[in-house]
């Protein structure tokens, strides 16, 4: 029978941290040791000290290669626990038959996106310029205060798994570039052309006709007319079998196919009308560009031009090299996939005659209504209600005389607001 194992209590001593992941583990081999370890990174805060222990706050920082993870000793929920029970730690020496044996604390470790923390102090901001709270920001401060644990958990996983569409989008961008390579990816700053920090096409609020607001030539240049002619033959010859096949094969978007049903009889007017569909098709191919695609070397169809090919690469991508490689990597960020939006938007009204109907055109995006209701009301749009009686919650973008925009001061005000 083997001797009983000495444990020895190492009082007075810097508590061990354990720590949990909030959305995932780390990944061990077989022979247990992590294969990428996160760096952690500990701060104290000596202004804000533990009552209870009388040791100064401190806040500890996990960091990978793709993500930043940050657990606090104070106002968290594993503080919380931590308060009715205490952890420990034993290390076991196997020659000595002897265990010490230290006290420990459990922080919980949640992502950091440092949009989001910027988000809330902004709201906290506007709440703290007597703004009322919202509905559920009260029904929260009630929970936390008389709620049942199992309330608490649910209200905190809520807040934990939050984030707003507009972070979100921000971070899925900045994360493509990383996502592209097996390292880290450098890729420039993307120069603003002045025009909303690059993403509208220039714009003529002096207009007195919605024809007059946007000029095509700004998006859509002669020589690129002119590299399309042969390819817009497909659309001007198209034939009602050959759309009911495109339909069922889904070659091009729904916006497209419902307006080649609808193209016009007259010569000019039909390869006018067709040219902007084939080129509302080419911003469509770089707007649907997954991650894995744009490793390629070949990113878009053959048959398009490449003239249009590299100018549409140059204005909606980037690249950049991996560090000690001299390969070249190419990213979509989300600012010029707002461009690109905006663009094809303005090529769009000037198809329906700038009386846009938005639901095919979202079914094709695959956006949400309020993010498309908001670039086009940048490019000075009205929104108003559907009048087709099959889609009843459908909107229609009007681009109407006198142009109206967004008062930024009215949407940061109500930014706080549900």
């Amino acid at each position: 029978m083997s001797a009983p194992t000495k444990m020895y209590y190492q009082a007075n001593k810097e508590e061990a941290i354990l720590v949990d992941f909030s959305h995932g583990q780390l990944k061990y081999d077989r022979d247990g040791t992590c294969a990428t370890p996160p760096l952690f990174y500990t701060y104290s805060n000596t202004n804000n000290m533990d009552r209870t222990k009388k040791r100064p706050h401190q806040t500890l920082v996990a960091e990978t290669k793709r993500m930043q993870y940050i657990g606090h000793d104070y106002d968290s929920p594993a503080h919380k626990s931590s308060q009715q029970c205490n952890y420990y730690v034993g290390v076991y020496d196997e020659k000595k038959n002897k265990m010490k044996v230290y006290d420990a604390k459990l922080l919980k470790m949640n992502p950091y996106f440092p949009e989001k923390e910027a988000e809330e102090k902004n709201q906290t901001n506007d709440q703290e310029q007597n703004q009322p709270s919202s509905y559920s920001e009260q029904k929260d401060k009630l929970m936390s205060a008389f709620g049942s644990q199992k309330g608490k958990k649910v209200m905190e996983a809520r807040h934990r798994n939050y984030l707003s569409t507009e972070v979100l989008d921000r971070s899925v961008g900045k994360a493509v570039g990383e996502m592209l390579s097996l390292g880290e990816v450098t890729l420039p700053v993307v120069a603003s052309s002045g025009t909303e920090s690059g993403v509208l096409p220039p714009c003529n609020k002096n207009a007195t006709e919605p024809k007059d607001v946007y000029n095509l030539n700004d998006i859509i240049s002669s020589a690129e007319i002119e590299a399309m002619q042969g390819q817009i033959k497909v659309f001007t010859e198209v034939t009602t079998l050959q759309l009911a096949e495109w339909r069922k094969t889904e070659r091009y978007c729904d916006y497209i196919l419902n307006q080649l049903a609808l193209l016009p009889i007259h010569k000019e007017k039909r390869k006018e009308r067709a040219t902007l569909l084939m080129y509302i098709n080419y911003l469509m191919l770089v707007y649907k560009l997954k991650a894995t695609q744009l490793k390629r070397k070949q990113l878009l169809p053959a048959d398009v031009p490449n003239l249009i090919q590299k100018k549409l690469l140059e204005s909606f991508t980037i690249t950049g090299l991996t560090p000690g490689s001299s390969k070249e990597v190419r990213a979509i960020p989300a600012r010029l996939k707002d461009k690109l939006i905006a663009h094809l938007l303005v090529i769009a009204l000037y198809v329906d005659e700038f009386v846009l109907n938005l639901h095919e055109i979202q079914k094709d995006l695959r956006i949400g209504q309020q993010k498309l209701l908001n670039h086009v009301k940048a490019l000075g749009c009205k929104v108003a209600a559907s009048k087709y009686l099959d889609n009843p919650g459908a909107k229609t973008a009007v681009l109407a005389i006198p142009l109206t925009f967004p008062n930024m001061k009215a949407r940061s005000k109500g930014r706080g607001r549900n």
